[in-house]
């Protein structure tokens, strides 16, 4: 089956590359749209957010634990 508009729903903005990010990736909000589509068909959102046990920080180098 092909993707199309009567049978999919399709998000539509620029590649995130460095050039165009700003143009219309940023502020499209489609994690937040998708989560909004699967709840409306009674689906559980996706948690979007990776689960990181600790991080390097890039200024020290040192082991950190994030805030969750």
């Amino acid at each position: 089956m092909m993707i199309n508009q009567k049978h999919h729903y399709v998000l539509k903005a620029s590649h995130p590359s460095p050039l165009s990010v700003y143009h219309s990736f940023f502020g499209c909000r489609h994690f937040s749209k998708t989560n909004m589509l699967l709840e409306n068909q009674g689906k559980t959102p996706i948690i979007w957010t990776p689960k990181v046990s600790s991080v390097y920080s890039p200024i020290n180098l040192k082991k950190i634990k994030p805030e969750i």
